[in-house]
């Protein structure tokens, strides 16, 4: 059974600036979101490998050797392989529109800048979601 059945699904935090993390996962939690938060690339494409079921929010900081676009292109290589779509949303540290451009051409379903705030970032999260799961 998925968990888009059950309710509200897992949604995974990559991102290494702890505070920032921390202030998602509240934001998520509050509306009763499942979270979990990784902090380095490994973790990331760990998670993906060993669970059933996430959506994404991708930070763009650099991670140990990759960064958060870098990070996105592996997780659609993966999930290519496997036959499945993973919603990723890319977080910009900026509203610089190159780097934005840069999610979702790795092929993030959608991005946000940094300062995320929490009317856009449900908004987002739920047409995405609905856009993948469609």
């Amino acid at each position: 059974m998925s968990e888009m059945s059950q309710g509200k699904p897992t949604v995974l935090i990559a991102d290494n600036k702890r505070i920032d993390a921390a202030c998602l996962k509240l934001l998520l939690e509050r509306d009763g979101f499942q979270v979990e938060i990784v902090e380095y690339e490994d973790d990331v494409l760990e998670k993906i490998k060993n669970q059933s079921y996430y959506a994404i929010l991708l930070a763009n900081q650099s991670f140990n050797n990759l960064n958060g676009i870098e990070v996105t292109k592996k997780i659609r290589d993966y999930f290519h392989k496997v036959h499945t779509h993973m919603p990723i949303i890319g977080l910009a540290s900026s509203a610089i529109q190159a780097e934005m451009r840069g999610f979702l051409a790795a092929g993030a379903d959608a991005c946000l800048a940094k300062p995320v705030y929490k009317n856009e970032l449900y908004d987002v999260l739920k047409q995405t979601l609905k856009k993948v799961r469609v």
